[in-house]
């Protein structure tokens, strides 16, 4: 679960981590490492940092989730089920 939290700057920030088993291929895809980070800036409506928050984790996991779901070709290990 992602949780949106304030920084003592008044800014908001938030982690999602990647799946051990598509960490490669998403490393591949779209950069990054084991994590995705989240910011809203300072001055920020806390109701528009939750908003953004939900659009952000749903593109993360919209990623993921077609990362499980491409066929695997024959002889590529980088995935187990």
């Amino acid at each position: 679960m992602t949780t949106l939290k304030r920084l003592k700057s008044g800014a908001f920030s938030a982690r999602k981590s990647i799946p051990k088993h598509v960490r490669a291929e998403y490393r591949e895809r779209f950069g990054g490492g084991w994590e995705e980070r989240f910011h809203a800036d300072v001055g920020t409506p806390l109701g528009e940092a939750k908003r953004a928050l939900n659009e952000w984790v749903a593109q993360i996991e919209g990623r993921i989730k077609a990362i499980r779901d491409a066929p695997i070709a024959v002889g590529d290990s980088r995935r187990a089920s």
